[in-house]
């Protein structure tokens, strides 16, 4: 009888423990589940507000150059001389920014994007209903290139959506749209 109650006794510790570490596998497994799961979460957040403080640091010469602009309009200054040093200045000192350009109500437009070499101007002047579409190239050095017209452009920035945006909402925001070529 001893024996036989000796035999339940260890058989129901060892049921117990086992019990006990099945219950400490299978709660540990959930626990460490979810404490990895909060982890992610919580890395996630920092990556995403990380990239979007880059993001924000990184588009805001692009910002800064549409207030500049429309400073520079407000004060009468809108000769292409003055907007070409200003275009090229900022495309120096910004690597990100590819191109830029503002367009006026009349189909005017005035644009300087980064080449290979140098810079490329595009100039479309209205005057008197007359329009005149002229390319010129900067080198690397500075030097300007002759003025090429281009008869056969129809390029109207009027009719662009970054244009339209603008016209609609305030002309000091930055209008993003899709990539595209503007010739």
């Amino acid at each position: 009888m001893k024996t036989t109650v000796r035999r339940v006794v260890v058989a129901g510790l060892l049921t117990a423990q086992l019990v006990t570490v099945l219950l400490i596998v299978v709660t540990s497994g959930r626990i460490s589940s979810e404490a990895e799961v909060r982890h992610g979460v919580a890395l996630l957040d920092t990556a995403a507000a990380e990239a979007v403080d880059h993001t924000r640091d990184y588009l805001a010469p692009a910002g800064s150059l549409v207030a500049t602009t429309a400073d520079m309009i407000d004060q009468g200054i809108v000769d292409t001389a003055a907007l070409e040093r200003a275009f090229v200045g900022e495309l120096d000192r910004t690597p990100q920014l590819s191109g830029v350009y503002v367009g006026t109500d009349d189909g005017s437009f005035f644009f300087v994007t980064r080449e290979d070499d140098g810079y490329l101007v595009k100039t479309i002047s209205v005057d008197g209903g007359q329009r005149r579409v002229e390319l010129r190239r900067i080198g690397a050095d500075g030097t300007r290139g002759p003025a090429e017209l281009d008869p056969f452009d129809t390029f109207d920035p009027r009719e662009r959506p970054w244009f339209q945006n603008a016209s609609i909402g305030s002309p000091r925001e930055v209008e993003w749209t899709a990539p595209y070529s503007p010739q």
